[in-house]
Order: C-alpha cells, then structure tokens, then sequence
C-alpha cells in the first residue's frame, strides 16, 4: 500500500510540472549586445515558469532577416526575429511572416494601449 502512495505522488508531481513553453527568438545582436540579449532572456526565464524565451545568434542584420524569412517558407520560422528598419518592407511584403502587434494582442484577448 505504502509502494502505491509512493508511486501515485510521483505521478502526480510530474503531471503537474509542465513543461514551459518555449519561445525561439532569432537575433543579430554579437559581443556585448548579445550577451545582453541572453541576460535579459535568462532573467525574465528565471522570473516565471510558464514561458522560456530561447535566443540565437543568426548573424548580422541582413544574414538573420534571411534566415527567418528562409525558415518561415519552410514552416520552421522562430517565434520572434529581430529585424532592422531597412528589412521592414522585406519583412511586410512576405505577408505570412509578420503580423502586427495589435492582431496578436487582440488574438490573446488582451487590450493594446496605444499609447
């Protein structure tokens, strides 16, 4: 009987223990800058266990810009991508890989202050 009460509260404490949900998040951002990128990931991952941010190095700007846009025909794209000001038409003109931040709210259902 004591085996089975054993058993039954280890299946119940990993049952409750999901896993978090991983978000990748493709960056140019090299030395310094991307070591702060990692910091800032690692700090809100240890703030919270619902989600867990997953970073990398794609290369500069031009060469990570590409490679989202490579992945998300693929159907592998990241969930975030960290583009320059002169990939946002690129990135507008690919339809299917951008959606803007007032669609993705409203989606969630949670309100957007513009301001």
């Amino acid at each position: 009987m004591r085996l089975i009460s054993v058993c039954l509260a280890l299946l119940f404490s990993t049952v409750s223990q999901a896993a978090p949900t991983e978000i990748q998040l493709w960056h140019a951002m090299r030395g310094p800058l991307g070591t702060e990128v990692d910091a800032i990931a690692q700090r809100f991952n240890a703030s919270q266990t619902e989600f867990a941010v997953a970073t990398l190095y794609k290369g500069d700007y031009a060469e990570t810009m590409r490679a989202a846009l490579a992945a998300q025909r693929s159907g592998k794209g990241p969930h975030l991508a960290q583009v320059y000001e002169v990939g946002t038409a690129d990135m507008m003109a690919a339809r299917s890989a951008v959606r803007p931040v007032w669609q993705v709210m409203a989606e969630a259902g949670e309100r957007l202050d513009p301001k």
